[in-house]
């Protein structure tokens, strides 16, 4: 009995000297979105709904997407957050996307908006990018992008805890890879992407028109 207790005596001091010893990570605060009210519309004019994603991150050293295919995007794209509709930061409602994570002093982040996935890119010094998408970021079937980035854009070199808040706003850029924003009427505007599967019927009607163009040919004949 004084044998376990001993034993428990010990693992308890020994995790107190561990957090007591271990440095500490420390972090710098993160805000990105939009403005309340910002109109977010699709490549129709239709503002965003709840299938609507948004992401910040940073492309891998040496790719440009503004020069690459938006297929080959996802391939080399690091998310460091990510707002979607369900109190996940966008009220597609309002449209309105608002969150607030941090970059901490190795470069990480810490949002858990990726979970169970881990995210350990080191994203210092490197220029940061809004991606928008509809439910995913593939191309099957079509889809609508919107890629916005600033000059402005940039994660640090050197991250500073007590520096001021980084902030990356929608309201307060006009650059856009793919897509548009702070247009005459909107603040983002996706593009249409891929390549859109017709509906059933359309897809029927555009079948019958083929058949029936066989057939006329081939009565003239």
């Amino acid at each position: 009995m004084k044998l376990t207790i001993s034993k428990g005596l010990a693992s308890g001091a020994a995790l107190l000297i561990t957090l007591f010893t271990a440095p500490l990570t420390e972090a710098q605060t993160v805000s990105w979105g939009s403005a309340v009210a910002d109109k977010l519309v699709d490549s129709t004019g239709v503002p965003l709904g709840a299938d609507f994603k948004f992401e910040i991150g940073s492309f891998n050293q040496g790719f440009d997407p503004a020069t690459s295919d938006p297929s080959l995007w996802e391939a080399d794209w690091q998310g460091f957050d990510l707002a979607s509709s369900g109190n996940n930061g966008f009220a597609a409602g309002l449209g309105f996307i608002s969150r607030s994570v941090a970059i901490d002093e190795t470069g990480k982040t810490t949002s858990t908006a990726f979970a169970p996935a881990i995210q350990n890119f080191d994203f210092r010094d490197s220029d940061v990018f809004l991606w928008a998408y509809k439910d995913t970021k593939s191309l099957d079937g079509g889809n609508e992008f919107a890629l916005i980035t600033d000059p402005s854009w940039h994660f640090p070199a050197t991250v500073s805890p007590t520096g001021s808040p980084l902030s990356f706003r929608l309201d307060l850029t006009n650059t856009a890879v793919l897509g548009a924003s702070k247009g005459a009427d909107f603040a983002l505007k996706t593009a249409a992407v891929g390549t859109a599967v017709p509906e059933p019927s359309t897809a029927l009607l555009l079948l019958f028109g083929g058949c029936g163009l066989v057939m006329r040919r081939t009565r003239k004949q």
